[in-house]
This record gives structure tokens, sequence and C-alpha cells, in this order.
């Protein structure tokens, strides 16, 4: 998910005042804590700062006025029409890549190797 994204990584961007961030990450940390906590990806958050050692701080939208941070730029996406259509399009292709790999699995087992049981369930033996 990484540069999908107009996010906040690099150094010389700041957040904007007034404006919410979709945040794409499952999990939040409190300043000067270092247990997480879990969030919905897609959380819209509010009243993001930079802070000076690099991370964000923000408010959850709808969550009273905990603050809550995150050292991942990254993923921190203006809530825009293009950044959801975007986000989207990024979901339905990770179902699609999840599906693939449980296909790949599928057709791996198929695949007889050496010292494993065949189709017909006859061990394979080099001879």
């Amino acid at each position: 998910m990484m540069g999908m994204f107009d996010g906040l990584i690099d150094d010389n961007k700041k957040p904007k005042k007034g404006v919410e961030y979709i945040y794409m990450l499952d999990m939040v940390w409190k300043p000067g804590q270092l247990r997480s906590f879990d969030i919905e990806p897609g959380t819209i958050v509010v009243d993001v700062e930079k802070q000076d050692n690099g991370s964000f701080t923000f408010n959850l939208k709808e969550g009273g006025d905990d603050i809550y941070e995150t050292n991942y730029g990254w993923s921190l996406a203006e809530n825009t029409p293009e950044n959801i259509l975007k986000i989207n399009e990024y979901e339905k292709f990770k179902i699609v890549v999840e599906e693939s790999k449980e296909e790949l699995k599928k057709l791996r087992s198929l695949i007889v190797d050496l010292g494993e049981e065949d189709v017909l369930g006859e061990e394979d033996v080099l001879v």
C-alpha cells in the first residue's frame, strides 16, 4: 500500500489543518506508551499534526478527545473521493491476491515430490 496514496511519509510534507485523513493501519499508539490499540483500517482521523520526532498525532473523528500516534506517514491518506476510489481498488486487488494464494496452495498440494505419496497413494521411490 505504500506509495499508493498521497501520504505524509515525505519529510517535507506536513498535514493540512482542517483536513480529514483516512488511517489505513489496524493499530495506533498513545504518545509515550509502548502498548498498541486496535483500530479499524479506514478510520477517519482529524487534527493530524507532525511531531518533532517525525511521528504524527491525531484524534479519531468519531472517538472523543483521545490523542493517538503513528510513525507511519504513508498510512495517512487525505479523505478525498480519489483516494477512496484507490482504497477500494486496493481492497479488491487484495482479495484477488488472497484468492490466488489459496489456489496456488491447492495446486502445490497436487504436485508429487520425491518421498511423498502420489495421487494413487503409492510412495515415490528412487530406483
